[in-house]
């Protein structure tokens, strides 16, 4: 059995002190110095008994001291437990009061833990997301489980982050809840990154409509070179490829053509100026 050697030490002054105050007593009112030995069973008994509460009290004080010991052990190690998590952690008793939490949540709502334990949703988020969270909590509180849902929460940073609350009551020992333990998930960046994702989607899909291409077999008159289109209509080569492509035509011309075309020309000319000049001889 451990005591507490402090106590019973005590205990045992006290039993001596009586045993002396009795004796006094004796000696000095009652005048009976003739019955030592009905004084020295009285001082032992006196003595014992001091020293047997002595032991008791001291026991009891021992475990309670060890007890506390363990408790604030046991409490040192569970904030070191949720602080080695690097994903925000917090809880809440059944009043919605903030009774403790991690460093990752306090670095996340970019607080002290001081300044959280003790508060509520109201002191440390703006209005339209407290009562969201309020909502939720009243939700979780009057049907005890598992609750998880997405929202928003303004922390150390201008911008509100997207988050996903994965959240859980526990109970006291009678088995009534008592309290809810939360953990936040931060899924900004995936949030960000499907809204990239939704962006060049839609303008890959607006490139594709822009885009048409020619393919398969088409029928072309050797001399005129028209087309023919689906409907069974010949076109103008250029006419049928504007139609289904993005090219757009200028009207130019090839030095080939241009030689040919220049060149039958000036022979129309000088034959036209030929005989106008025979013409004028004559007359």
């Amino acid at each position: 059995m451990k005591v507490d050697i402090r106590i019973v030490s005590l205990s045992m002054l006290v039993g001596v002190a009586l045993i002396i105050f009795d004796f006094l007593m004796d000696s000095t009112f009652l005048k009976d110095m003739n019955n030592d030995q009905h004084q020295l069973i009285m001082g032992m008994v006196i003595l014992g008994t001091f020293f047997a509460f002595g032991l008791v009290v001291s026991h009891q004080f021992y475990n309670f001291r060890e007890a506390e010991r363990r408790a604030s052990q046991a409490s040192v190690f569970l904030q070191q437990l949720i602080n080695a998590i690097p994903a925000p952690v917090f809880y809440k008793d059944r009043n919605y009061i903030y009774t403790g939490c991690n460093k990752s949540f306090a670095e996340f709502l970019g607080r002290s833990a001081t300044e959280i334990v003790g508060r509520t949703v109201y002191d440390l988020a703006p209005k339209h997301l407290a009562d969201v969270y309020h909502v939720k909590d009243r939700e979780l509180m009057e049907n005890p489980g598992v609750q998880i849902y997405e929202s928003k929460v303004k922390g150390g940073t201008p911008d509100e982050s997207n988050v996903i609350f994965h959240k859980a009551t526990y109970l006291d020992e009678a088995g009534d809840v008592d309290g809810m333990i939360g953990i936040i998930l931060d899924i900004t960046e995936l949030r960000r990154t499907e809204v990239e994702r939704e962006k060049l989607i839609v303008e890959l899909q607006d490139a594709l409509d822009k885009v048409k291409v020619l393919s398969g077999f088409l029928p072309i008159c050797g001399t005129c070179k028209k087309i023919r289109n689906d409907s069974g209509y010949w076109q103008q080569i250029e006419a049928y490829i504007r139609q289904h492509s993005k090219a757009v035509f200028s009207h130019s011309i090839c030095p080939d053509c241009a030689k040919k075309l220049f060149t039958d020309y000036e022979a129309e000319q000088k034959e036209q100026t030929a005989k106008t000049q025979q013409g004028g001889s004559r007359v």
